[in-house]
């Protein structure tokens, strides 16, 4: 990641929301992403996200969020 680009967080980003806004960002290139998933280990929720996003999925860093848990979202 750049520390020159603004970073924005994008929640669920496995989601239909979220995938469609995180693929906007990753695409203007002007950010640096943070997507949240619930477990960066679950393959079949990551695979089909890496599909959609091509060779952008490597500009977005993956962090798990849990909603339980406050710090996990700092």
């Amino acid at each position: 990641m750049e520390k020159s680009k603004p970073t924005v967080l994008i929640t669920g980003i496995t989601g239909y929301l979220g995938s469609h806004v995180c693929k906007v960002f990753l695409e203007d290139e002007r950010y640096n992403i943070k997507g949240t998933v619930r477990d960066k280990s679950k393959k079949e929720k990551i695979d089909p996200i890496k599909a959609a996003f091509g060779e952008n999925f490597e500009q977005l860093e993956l962090v798990e969020a849990d909603l339980m848990d406050p710090i996990s979202l700092d």
